[in-house]
């Protein structure tokens, strides 16, 4: 198997240039539960597994560093043949057309944004014997695609061989019955949690057959045209549903239970991660600098969401560094847990504008472990009032997560050790961390 890749195109190009004529045709695309089997052995053996949730939101759970595979299926209805019934057809035998009309490609794409946790494997291609897998290069890693394969002739520039039971099977490929595209494509599983596939119809290369002209004598043989489907008018392309794809026991994303991340850093306030805590502020002071803290401890209790807002950053004070002090069921959190934690906020850190990491050596002394803090987010993005959002039940790979303070500091980190009193530490607890 190649290397896990985030996201896959699947490609497909018709025989020369589609043309844009179209039939109010309907192209309909489905998961084949027949072709969902699974691999512990790296892609050896292979066992069924179950295709769960419903039609509209399937759903499929593999072990950790499990091997997906998936079929997909599909169909061209609303396109009948106006050579059925011409003078060709009704001489009968080898003349008898195909009464609907086919696939004449398959495009479309899978994307997720959970990358971390299950990805699309580009060496994974494999598809029916209508089709042929190839090769592409280009800038985008996983490109793949797919061509028609038996059609030899005529689409377009020929006619196809429509006297042929062959190539009236390649034009009926699919028309008013559903067929089997893709019978083995791969996604990796790298580690527990949550990953949702998303396809998306590649634009252009979705196409069917249509009937172009001839067949209006015995000696006359119809030809045939590939063309662009056009959705969503006036052709159709009901694409496929997401896909959760259920990795271990965990069902966290790191991008939250509904449309946030775990972690928001944004220059308001933003919605959906809790109440909003007083000011902190951090502060420049003889060209160093100091940092801010929130302890929640001294007024509330440990908080699950909360939104902390932060001033005093200048413009030039990049990296912005915040901490955040956990526990994990009212408890000290293991490394372990601390690690899947950071893993989750960063499945997001394109979104959420922080990456997390432990507290590093150069801020031990402004985020001592002795006072809890665990976690660092950094920001290289400046932002002079910035809002740090959390929320922390989204976080369902590591249960009963909750924050018991917050702290912020600009770089340089070297600096702010001088400027740390005793004062502004002295409430909190000592940790000791188990591995």
């Amino acid at each position: 198997m190649s290397s896990v890749k985030k996201s896959m195109l699947l490609a497909a190009a018709a025989i020369g240039a589609l043309p844009l004529v179209s039939n109010a045709a309907v192209l309909t695309f489905t998961y084949n539960s027949a072709d969902f089997e699974v691999s512990t052995d790296g892609g050896n053996t292979f066992t069924p597994v179950t295709l769960g949730g419903t039609a509209s939101a399937p759903s499929v759970t593999i072990p950790v560093g499990a091997i997906l595979e998936i079929g997909v299926s599909g169909a061209v209805t609303n396109n009948p043949n106006a050579a059925k019934g011409l003078a060709y057809d009704a001489s009968g035998g080898t003349k008898t057309q195909p009464a609907t009309l086919g696939f004449g490609g398959v495009g479309f794409g899978f994307s997720t944004p959970n990358g971390a946790i299950a990805a699309m494997d580009p060496g994974g291609v494999s598809v029916n014997g209508d089709f042929t897998s190839v090769s592409s290069t280009g800038t985008q890693d996983g490109l793949g695609g797919i061509v028609a394969g038996s059609i030899s002739g005529g689409v377009l520039s020929a006619t196809v061989n429509s006297s042929t039971t062959a190539g009236q099977a390649q034009l009926g490929f699919g028309g008013g019955s559903s067929v089997d595209l893709f019978n083995s494509l791969f996604i990796d599983g790298t580690k527990a949690g949550q990953a949702v596939f998303t396809p998306t119809d590649a634009t252009g290369f979705n196409a069917y057959i249509t009937y172009a002209s001839g067949g209006t004598s015995a000696t006359n043989r119809p030809s045939y045209l590939n063309v662009t489907a056009v959705s969503p008018a006036p052709d159709t392309i009901n694409n496929l549903p997401a896909l959760t794809v259920i990795v271990g026991t965990g069902t966290g994303t790191g991008t939250g239970t509904g449309t946030h991340s775990i972690i928001s850093l944004t220059s308001t306030a933003p919605t959906g991660y809790g109440s909003t805590l007083a000011s902190i502020a951090v502060g420049h002071i003889n060209g160093a600098v100091s940092p801010a803290y929130d302890f929640f401890t001294n007024t509330t209790t440990a908080m699950a969401t909360a939104v902390q807002p932060v001033t005093g950053f200048a413009a030039s004070d990049v990296p912005e560094n915040f901490a955040l002090a956990l526990l994990v069921g009212g408890q000290t959190p293991t490394t372990a847990q601390l690690n899947t934690i950071i893993s989750d906020i960063n499945s997001a850190s394109s979104t959420d504008g922080v990456v997390a990491e432990l507290v590093p050596a150069n801020l031990t002394g402004v985020f001592p472990a002795s006072k809890g803090f665990d976690v660092v987010l950094v920001s290289t993005t400046p932002d002079t009032t910035p809002f740090l959002g959390f929320d922390f039940s989204a976080e369902t790979n590591v249960a009963g997560v909750t924050a018991t303070a917050v702290a912020a500091v600009p770089e340089p980190a070297t600096a702010v050790g001088l400027l740390v009193g005793a004062g502004s530490l002295l409430l909190g607890r000592r940790k000791n961390r188990a591995a």
